[in-house]
This record gives structure tokens, sequence and C-alpha cells, in this order.
């Protein structure tokens, strides 16, 4: 039977590129120091800060990897993102579809407080800050949707199986999942959390990746993914756009809870 890893690199060499991305962040996940993931990671993003951070963390488990020496090499030399080449790992090259348009603490107070629900100090992904700036480059080539109608998202969650339990003084609805994930909809915002209070915090985190998948585009799922994937501890925080939406994506070590906030596009 394949390990993880193996089944990562199997999917990436043919072609299922997003496959192979979800088998490395589980690898990741599991143990975030391994420097064969990370650096298979650089040919599942797109981004250029992206596949910089990726490089970064394979140096900072082996600075001697000739092989992200020379991925940050290229990306150094680059003139554009689009010119850059992609560090060599194998002798072959790897043939990619092409890949789909897509995916700093803050006080934690923050970004609890943005969903009106829990009041708690102190936070700021498990990966890349400088997201936070490229994350309008690394969108340019995304059409951003006019939305002229805001969906009914409060519908869509209880047609795809969510209770409504409560509103908030503002009057702003609140719903819980089948596996105990929890989705509150405000005017501007939809804000999903899963905690150690959910009674299966696989199934309740599953929830949300379905439900995100159902009332957004593709783009924002991938998004919503990749981020993720991404984070490698408590209390970190990142937020990017994709297709004109802002994406929150935060994991605190109370109560181990993740934070996903969806804004819709202005």
């Amino acid at each position: 039977m394949l390990t993880l890893f193996e089944q990562a690199i199997a999917h990436i060499k043919a072609g299922d590129i997003e496959m192979g991305k979800q088998f490395l962040a589980e690898v990741l996940k599991q143990n975030p120091r391994d420097e064969n993931a990370w650096l298979w990671m650089t040919k599942c993003v797109t981004d250029t800060e992206q596949k910089r951070y990726c490089f970064d963390r394979v140096l900072k488990i082996n600075p001697q990897n000739q092989h992200a020496l020379e991925g940050l090499g290229w990306l150094n030399k680059s003139v554009s993102p689009s010119s850059q080449p992609a560090a060599k790992i194998v002798q072959q090259p790897i043939h990619q579809r092409k890949p789909q348009k897509k995916n700093s603490l803050i006080p934690l107070l923050a970004v609890i407080g943005l969903l009106g629900i829990v009041c708690i100090c102190g936070i700021a992904l498990l990966v890349f800050p400088a997201f936070v700036n490229s994350s309008a480059s690394s969108q340019q080539n995304n059409p951003v949707p006019v939305q002229k109608t805001r969906p009914n998202y409060a519908q869509m969650l209880e047609t795809n199986g969510f209770t409504y339990s409560m509103s908030d003084n503002e009057g702003n609805p609140s719903y819980t999942s089948p596996c105990g994930a929890a989705a509150i909809v405000k005017p501007d915002n939809v804000g999903f959390i899963v905690d150690d209070l959910s009674s299966d915090r696989d199934c309740a985190t599953a929830d949300i990746g379905r439900i995100i998948g159902v009332m957004y585009p593709s783009e924002v799922f991938d998004c919503v993914v990749t981020t993720i994937a991404l984070l490698d501890g408590f209390d970190q925080m990142l937020t990017r756009t994709a297709v004109g939406y802002k994406i929150t994506v935060a994991v605190t070590e109370y109560e181990h809870t993740l934070v996903v906030i969806i804004f819709d596009p202005r």
C-alpha cells in the first residue's frame, strides 16, 4: 500500500495536481518538518510567494538542500511570476495540468469578533506572511465577479443540511451542521467555525468544505483548501482574495478553533 507521500507524488505525476496537493497537505499536517513534502508542494502552487515560502521551509529544515537553493535562485532571477521555472526534483519533468485560476498574527479578539461569537485575545498561517501583500497580484488574472444580488446564504445553509440555531443581537442568524460546525450569516460575510466542541472534528471540517463548495465559486473553495493546508500551528491567520472574495482563515489555540470568514465582493 502506498504511503500518503507516495500517493501525492503519483497524483502529481499523473497531472492531478489538486489531489496531489491534498495528500501533501495531510503529510505536512502529520509532519510539518518533511522537507520533501514542502519541496513537492512547490509543484502544486502557482503564486511566486507561495513557492518562495515552501522553499524557505525546506531550507529551514535542511539549509543544504540543493533543490530548494536552486528553486530560490530561479525565483530571484525571474522577471515576472509567469517566467519562473520550478525547481527540479526528479530527472524527468512533471507534466502538470494547466493550473486553475484560484489558493501575521492579529488579536484573536479581532478574528472571533468578526463572527460575533467569541471574544478572546491573541493571534495572527501556518504560512505565508507575504501572502497578505501578494494576494492581489496572485489573483490579477482572475476576473472579479460583479455581484448584483447577494445570494441567499441562509437558505443555502438550510437546504444543505445546516440547522438554524439562533440569531445574535443584530439579527444575524447562525446555523449548525450535522457534525457540529457553526456558520453565521452577516450582511457582508459568512463565517464558519470548527472547534473541539464539535461532535466529530473531521466530519465538521468536511461539512464546512462541502458547504463552501456549494455556496461559492470553485476558486474560493480552492483558496480556502490551499490556505488551510498550509497552516501548521495555532494562533495563526492569513487573509487572501479569490475572484473578488476576501477570505480569512485562522487557527486558534483556544479549543483548537478553525475559523473561515468569506467576505462578499464589493
